[in-house]
């Protein structure tokens, strides 16, 4: 009996596969079992960015700190809630650290009044040069720089002379070939700082002196200005009219962009040359005098490398890689005015700056010329008289940016190779990986994860004051030697460190050289990299018992996390309030043997906790140094990494920002007297890039983009397009080889948006970053986790709204899809530039043609505004075809004929510029050429006859609406057909059958129609150009055509352009 219940069971229980126990039946099991998850996990790579933290969550068993063996990393959390050990950790450190904030060396007590060390001379800034256009210029330039300046005469003892010589040379070669870039701002600032407070009366009065003198014309011009804005009282306002706004949007379009749309105006600062030395002198000087710098013991030590540090000089192919991915766009040294793109477009430049690298790189000592830079001021905030409200930007040597580029590389490497370098916390100016996305994954699934499920969190958000520029230089020696970098090496950063000097340069005055004996350098390409290694020594800290205990347990799935950093931007989580203050009092300690500076008013806590039966917000009670963290009051948000987090997670600040700032934006376009199509644009590259990084990080839904943020592009795209509120907009999204304009919805760029972010997660090689990015695969992710890359949902986009114009629209479609099926999709991209060049009045005509949208009798009869449909003059249903060439009534009066031989009067023009040929036209009213009826007879009269020595090229145009071009090209090549046959026999005849929309679109039958004009003897160009030109004739008819289409005129002549 019991063998046979022992038989019962085993054929009933299952037993998985995974974990080995034994269910009555899997169901839910088959996708809960732990081992099973675990064992699907991506695999672990050897790199660091895999063994960066060390693991807790497979541990079957953890020692806590206090010698208790806790069952799991689980057990290990439940334990510390009540673990005095955490306490009296906590006051351990407590006694470390020192009472009260670091000297802040911007204190008055601090600043020094005496610029010790101040070079006395001003920096020596050069006027931009110009730079070649062609390819043939740089060429020639290469070759003069082979010529002028020999590698072989680069050596260790001359570096300075062969580098002030290359400087030199390369100036001179441009200034002088292409010229130089007059700077005439500063003129112009003295002109308005000198007329600005001057009544109108007083300019009046002075710029009749000044126009008696007739010699300033810059003060005359700006005081006839001031002197019109003051009459019209709109001095306070933008004057529009002044200048021509699609000129100087083609000019330049994101310069454009900056002055209109972001009111980015320049300000002077008013402080004089002495305050603003003294000012960044005492910013610069390094005023500690505590012993040097060393490792304590409580860092652990990195281990030896396994790996060698590459000793070798710089080669050609290294120097290369780093000028190919440097900007284009950046600014050179006024102090040399090179341009990065010298080095990319002059190989020989590379090959010489190769050799200085290398010759730096063994004799170990910086060039003079590499120790200098200009820093210029952009104001921030607040009062123009102080140089704390203006922020400096350094621009370095572009060669010096290569040389320290190179060494970054170099260091990089040998981190990586003996894995020195963390990215599992540290995500900052981490090459090839998106931290943000990723800091901000984890924080909002912590957040959500403990707010769903009732558990405790304290997030506490840390804020260094000036974390760069508080950096002292032996730091940078002491962590050197600390990740094992080669004292070879260390020695050139050393020396570069040592006597660098920065001008600051305003509009007024030009500085002397200020020394540079705190911060990191910046502008420089190896900064970076130096931060992270300083802030790399925490990061091992704190990844040393008793921290790595620490922190908020997601789920057996994820490893715990305790601190999130990117590069300064610094954030302590714990799922408690004693946990979070030892790390606190642990950054302290770090911060006060790194000399770095606290601001503890600029810091934030954030905590939740269950109460009940649910999870509330609450205010934890911190402290740095003795002064308490600032809580984040109940219901409001903090800020991390550009994205707001609140218990609720309801991103209604980014819903009000994005709202917010699209208006305004789509407000400030619209106010523009722009041309429809830079309206479009701005939106298309400007707006949508701007709301981009909201649309990425934030939580908010599709849904609530269509109905808020569509909308009001919707509004504002008809309003510049002139479409009435029936009007779809699916053939506006097309590309230009569908006859469409390009434009996409703010929803599209959502998508693309989301797809980037979610690819990143899925891609990364944090595995707990891709367990969050599975974790989350449902609901709102769904549809951007469809898609494999951005540019595959605008291709997804424009495929649906192709199909939603082919199978719904069929009214409004009925032009777009003629044009499809019987147009010449090849030179659909050439229409589409002759729009763009129309006056706007045209330019919308021709969208609304396309769409069938016109206000012609038979929509307007749809939309109620007439009672009739029928044409004024024939009584037939006035459709848009039968205006632009089905009216009877209009043929009659010659209309239709006008058309016609506007564009043939153009084609024929162009052909008649052919030397050595012979045109025949049928140009009825016209006595400039021939009938072709001279040649043909009168049964069979062509349009154009061309005679090229024994070869004959014969063209018939036709005009029609788009439906009708196929069946009008068939219908004339059959007329014609015995003509070509027999009207040349000792030659060849050339047909072309020229059918044309009433748009301008050509018919798929007239594809050799440049191969013709070629053959008759004009240039691909010139053929081109003629194509353009009888394309922008018809357009330009045919709306003449339809505003007059209930009116009786008289002919006008024929439209030649």
């Amino acid at each position: 009996m019991n063998r046979c219940r022992l038989i019962v069971v085993l054929l009933i229980y299952v037993t998985c596969s995974f974990c080995a126990k034994n269910f009555s039946c899997l169901n839910r099991h088959a996708w809960r079992c732990k081992a099973k998850l675990r064992e699907q996990q991506p695999p672990v790579e050897t790199g660091s960015e895999a063994t960066a933290l060390p693991t807790l969550r497979e541990a079957k068993s953890i020692i806590c700190n206090c010698g208790k063996n806790c069952k799991g990393l689980r057990g290990l959390k439940a334990h510390q809630r009540s673990c005095k050990t955490i306490d009296a950790f906590k006051d351990q450190l407590n006694e470390n650290c020192p009472i009260g904030l670091p000297i802040d060396p911007a204190e008055p007590a601090a600043c020094a009044t005496d610029l010790e060390g101040l070079a006395k001379e001003s920096a020596g800034l050069r006027k931009g040069v110009m730079l070649p256009t062609k390819p043939d210029e740089w060429d020639l330039a290469n070759k003069y720089f082979n010529a002028t300046l020999p590698i072989s005469s680069i050596n260790g003892e001359n570096i300075d002379e062969n580098l002030n010589n290359f400087n030199n040379v390369v100036y001179d070669y441009f200034a002088t070939t292409f010229g130089t870039i007059e700077d005439n701002s500063r003129c112009q600032n003295e002109i308005r700082e000198k007329y600005g407070p001057y009544s109108k009366k007083q300019v009046k009065a002075e710029l009749k002196r000044v126009k008696a003198e007739n010699k300033d014309c810059a003060t005359m011009s700006y005081l006839a200005k001031l002197l019109r804005e003051m009459i019209s009282k709109k001095s306070s306002k933008e004057d529009y009219s002044q200048f021509d706004h699609d000129k100087e949007i083609k000019k330049s379009f994101w310069g454009y962009c900056k002055r209109f749309l972001e009111n980015s105006k320049r300000v002077i600062p008013t402080f004089s040359k002495q305050v603003c030395e003294l000012f960044f002198f005492n910013g610069l000087r390094n005023i500690t005098t505590s012993a040097p710098f060393a490792v304590p013991s409580w860092i652990p030590l990195l281990q030896k490398p396994q790996t060698s540090f590459s000793l070798k000089p710089p080669s050609y192919k290294e120097i290369c890689k780093i000028v190919n991915k440097m900007k284009s766009s950046g600014s050179p040294c006024p102090l040399d005015q090179i341009s990065i793109i010298a080095f990319k477009r002059c190989p020989y430049l590379r090959s010489y700056i190769t050799a200085v690298c290398a010759v730096v790189w063994s004799t170990k000592r910086i060039p003079s010329p590499w120790r200098k830079a200009i820093t210029i001021l952009v104001h921030k905030q607040g009062d123009v008289s102080k140089p704390e409200n203006f922020r400096p930007i350094t621009l370095e040597p572009v060669s010096l940016k290569i040389f320290t580029s190179f060494l970054r590389n170099r260091i990089y490497s040998f981190l990586i190779e003996n894995q020195y370098a963390e990215s599992y916390i540290q995500k900052g100016f981490i090459p090839g990986m998106s931290g943000t996305f990723e800091h901000i994954a984890s924080m909002s699934y912590i957040i959500n994860y403990a707010r769903l499920k009732q558990r405790s969190v304290v997030i506490t958000l840390l804020d260094l004051k000036n974390a760069f520029g508080e950096v002292n230089h032996d730091l940078i020696d002491c962590i050197l030697e600390y990740h094992h970098v080669p004292k070879e090496v260390a020695s050139i950063i050393r020396d570069l460190y040592s006597a660098f000097g920065i001008a600051i340069a305003t509009n007024s005055f030009i500085t002397g050289f200020i020394p540079v004996r705190k911060g990191v350098l910046q502008g420089d390409c190896l900064s970076p990299l130096i931060f992270n290694m300083i802030m790399h020594t925490f990061i091992e800290y704190i990844k040393s018992p008793p921290f790595d205990q620490f922190g908020f347990k997601f789920s057996s799935l994820f490893s715990h996390r305790h601190w999130f950093q990117f590069a300064d931007d610094a954030a302590a989580v714990s799922s408690g309030e004693s946990e979070n203050q030892v790390l606190l009092n642990a950054f302290s300690r770090w911060c006060a043997w790194s000399r770095m500076i606290i601001r503890v008013d600029k810091c934030h806590t954030f905590g939740i906790h269950k109460q009940g039966s649910a999870s509330k917000q609450f205010k934890p009670n911190l402290f740095i140094n003795n002064q308490k963290v600032n809580p984040v009051n109940i219901g409001e948000s903090f800020a991390y990494l550009g994205r707001h987090f609140d218990f609720d997670m309801s991103e209604t600040n980014h819903k009000q920002k994005l709202t917010d700032s699209f208006t305004t934006l789509m407000d400030r376009v619209n106010s523009l007297p722009l041309h429809p199509r830079f309206k479009l644009l701005i939106y298309q590259r400007f707006i949508l890039s701007k709301i981009s990084w909201d649309l990425t990080v934030s939580d908010i839904t599709e849904s609530w983009v269509r109905k808020v943020l569509d909308n009001k592009a919707r509004h504002y795209i008809r309003l510049w397009l002139n479409l009435p509120i029936s009007c779809t907009l699916s053939a506006v999204t097309l590309t230009r080889n569908k006859y469409g304009l390009g434009i996409y919805l703010v929803s599209s760029r959502f998508l693309q948006c989301k797809v980037a972010y979610r690819r990143c997660l899925k891609l990364s090689k944090n595995p707990d970053v891709v367990s969050i990015h599975s974790s989350t695969s449902y609901g709102k992710n769904i549809r951007p986790d469809s898609y494999t890359s951005a540019k595959a949902v605008i291709k997804d986009i424009r495929k649906n709204s192709e199909n939603r114009l082919l199978s719904k629209l069929t009214t409004q479609s009925l032009v777009m899809k003629s044009i499809w099926d019987q147009g010449l999709s090849t030179y659909a991209k050439y229409w589409s530039s002759v729009c763009e060049n129309m006056p706007r009045s045209i330019y919308n005509f021709a969208i609304r043609y396309l769409n069938n949208s016109l206000s012609n009798r038979s929509n307007t009869h749809k939309w109620g505004s007439v009672p009739s449909p029928n044409c004024l003059h024939c009584q037939t249903p006035q459709t848009l075809g039968h205006v632009v060439g089905g009216c009877k009534q209009a043929l009659k009066d010659g209309k239709f004929n006008w058309r016609h031989d506007s564009v043939l009067l153009n084609f024929t023009k162009a052909i008649a510029s052919i030397p050595n040929v012979r045109v025949y036209s049928d140009l009825k009213d016209s006595d400039l050429f021939m009938s072709p009826s001279v040649v043909s007879g009168e049964m069979l009269r062509p349009d154009l006859i061309v005679i090229k020595g024994s070869d004959m090229f014969i063209m018939e145009l036709t005009i029609g609406f788009e439906t009708n071009m196929s069946k009008n090209a068939d219908r004339k090549q059959r007329h014609y057909l015995d003509l070509i046959e027999n009207i040349n026999p000792g030659g060849k005849v050339r047909f072309l059958n020229l059918s044309m929309g009433a748009s301008g679109v050509l018919c798929n039958q007239s594809t050799k129609i440049i191969e013709w004009l070629q053959e008759v003897g004009l240039t691909e160009r010139e053929a081109l150009y003629t194509l353009k030109k009888i394309m922008n004739v018809c357009l330009r008819c045919t709306y003449f055509l339809f505003c007059k289409r209930d009116e009786e005129i008289i002919i006008p002549k024929l439209l030649f352009w």
